[in-house]
């Protein structure tokens, strides 16, 4: 957070309002919440001397735990990305797809998932397995 930013504070005439920061895990933020609490407006109105002023954030926390969970099925994974990817890749390959499945009576709709968010993949993992 740049020098400007830390006066923005005052500014706004939030400075003693100001209780808690939440924060993914980057070195960026520990520093900049570092200077932050060096600010002697903000310091003295912190709340149990700033002992909870940075909290980290759980949805980022959370990230974390299931990226690594997932490690542990990553070679399974890998192979379901690629299927859909495959799948995905051209029209035809899609309507044949379609095709196979209202065969069997199924009405899906294949959806890859982002790497970096883990409720996508748990959305391509459930509709394959209602396949």
């Amino acid at each position: 957070m740049g020098q400007t930013n830390v006066h923005g504070l005052r500014d706004w005439g939030i400075e003693k309002k100001v209780f808690t920061l939440t924060l993914n895990n980057a070195t960026a933020n520990d520093t900049m919440q570092d200077i932050l609490k060096e600010r002697p407006n903000l310091y003295h109105n912190l709340s149990c001397e700033g002992e909870f002023f940075h909290v980290r954030c759980c949805a980022h926390i959370l990230n974390l735990i299931v990226q690594d969970g997932l490690k542990v099925i990553g070679d399974a994974l890998s192979k379901i990305r690629d299927s859909v990817k495959y799948v995905k890749a051209t029209k035809a390959r899609g309507i044949a797809f379609e095709i196979c499945v209202l065969e069997e009576g199924v009405v899906v709709t294949l959806s890859l998932d982002f790497l970096t968010r883990w409720n996508s993949t748990y959305l391509m993992l459930d509709i394959l397995g209602s396949i």
